[in-house]
């Protein structure tokens, strides 16, 4: 029996780049601006995250989880680095000690 995790991975190998983005684009958008806040950052990010999942075809099947969600982890990723990346340029021009060691 196919899982609907598989039919999707299946039925997503058979669009086009221009079709998987215009599925799945509007969600990735709405959760890249969830965290960004920015209009431009945000359209920016949104690009990397496509150009990057449609260049690497193994990035949907090397997982168990949908389409959906893998671009939606690749975007919370990307926005989580991009924010963290511009609060240290902040601070920098704010004159602010930063300490950019990751303290987990």
């Amino acid at each position: 029996m196919i899982s609907n995790n598989d039919r999707e991975k299946c039925a997503i190998n058979n669009l086009s780049p221009s079709e998987i983005y215009d599925s799945y684009a509007p969600a990735v958008y709405g959760k890249i601006l969830s965290i960004v806040h920015e209009v431009p950052i945000a359209e920016k990010i949104l690009e990397k995250v496509f150009v990057t999942s449609l260049n690497d075809k193994t990035v949907f099947s090397n997982t168990l989880l949908t389409p959906l969600i893998t671009l939606l982890n690749q975007s919370r990723k990307k926005s989580d680095k991009i924010i963290k990346a511009l609060n240290i340029f902040n601070e920098c021009c704010a004159g602010a000690t930063v300490c950019i060691a990751d303290k987990k």
